[in-house]
């Protein structure tokens, strides 16, 4: 079955949320209908109470003074047939039983088309961010950027997203990687995300065989392997030091207490101090 579009996502996402705007629209009209048809009072809506003097000093109203409703068909009685009037203002928080809320049924009716509501409106969330620049995406540059011409990427460029960052000036940019290994950093503006989930086994090929070239190879022993990171001991030291498998994939499929190489990138070892073929100890 073919994924909902954002389009699509979008479209249901409108009608619930026009499902519960109609029904708070009818719900409330049908109940002013009832209000007025069982005698409601138009002064104090229902409340039993009218305000008689207020003051700008607080907005919140917490300072009015209030009276009985001076309507002499106004009753206790009259007002249990009527019910409030549903247009609930600032004074009737204040007074005890003078918010009106919908009945049960009502309620109920809203809570499932609010959920609906909720739920289509993350589908259609969650659609759009799959369909967001973001590391590990591929994306093509659909726009000309400005600057020199030898720094632009050129238009119709695809590449995979190695990472997106925010430079000095504010702007933010993705580190583009094409098929054939070259890099470029253009602005996230200037792409499209043509495929959310694509099939990066020949820039994982290409990335192999580049740390294999360039890195170090280091015989270790793995005594952990986590979800990020593995924790190893290199041979002929004794300190336990955690590796990141993003930057020594060679790890990813390494057997827990055996021994194996992996290729580490030159900086990374120099920063664990590995000992590096053909450089010369300090």
């Amino acid at each position: 079955m073919a994924q909902p579009t954002f389009d699509q996502l979008k479209v249901t996402w409108e009608a619930t949320a026009e499902s519960v705007r109609t029904f708070n629209a009818d719900a409330k009209t049908q109940r002013i209908a009832d209000f007025e048809a069982n005698g409601g009072c138009g002064s104090c809506r229902g409340r039993g109470w009218v305000i008689t003097w207020d003051t700008l000093d607080c907005m919140q109203g917490s300072y009015h003074e209030h009276a009985s409703c001076p309507e002499k068909a106004c009753t206790h009685e009259t007002r249990l047939a009527s019910g409030l009037l549903p247009h609930n203002n600032k004074y009737d928080r204040l007074h005890r039983d003078s918010t009106w809320e919908m009945t049960r049924d009502d309620r109920d009716r809203w809570n499932k088309l609010q959920d609906e509501c909720e739920l289509a409106h993350r589908a259609m969330e969650e659609e759009r961010s799959r369909w967001e620049v973001a590391k590990g995406k591929l994306v093509e540059v659909i726009k000309q950027g400005g600057g020199k011409k030898e720094w632009r990427t050129p238009l119709g460029t695809v590449g995979l997203v190695a990472r997106v960052f925010c430079n000095d000036y504010g702007t933010v940019k993705a580190v583009l990687v094409t098929q054939d290994g070259d890099k470029f950093f253009t602005a996230v503006k200037l792409l499209k995300v043509t495929d959310p989930e694509p099939d990066t086994t020949p820039w994982d090929k290409a990335e192999a065989a580049k740390l294999k070239e360039e890195g170090v190879p280091v015989f270790m022993t793995v005594k952990r392997l986590g979800a990020k990171a593995a924790l190893v001991v290199v041979l002929g030291q004794q300190q336990e030091l955690w590796l990141p498998l993003s930057q020594v994939p060679d790890l990813r499929n390494a057997v827990v207490g055996k021994a194996t190489t992996a290729y580490v990138p030159v900086w990374l070892a120099k920063d664990k101090g590995f000992e590096i073929p053909g450089s010369k100890r300090v």
